[in-house]
């Protein structure tokens, strides 16, 4: 579909992911398709699993691109630290 269906793809993707997040969280894209999430909850898994979860209500529906409908999927994984990390 060529690079600037790519790159529009991209933004709304990335403009998708900006909406799942909660004020203080942290959205950017890494390099190619790739993006990190990063959700400040102390002591809980809970707002990493929500923030998932709508991430992938998200996606169930088809971006519109050029009168094309563009579906995506994603892999998600989540990383934590203890508590009394401090780095």
């Amino acid at each position: 579909m060529g690079h600037a269906i790519g790159d529009a793809l991209l933004r709304e993707f990335a403009a998708r992911l900006a909406e799942c997040v909660r004020p203080g969280d942290t959205v950017g894209r890494l390099g190619g398709d790739e993006f990190a999430v990063i959700v400040l909850t102390p002591g809980s898994l809970k707002g990493p699993i929500e923030v998932a979860d709508r991430i992938q209500a998200a996606l169930r529906t088809p971006f519109l691109l050029e009168d094309q409908n563009i579906s995506v999927t994603a892999s998600i994984g989540i990383a934590s630290s203890p508590p009394e990390a401090t780095n």
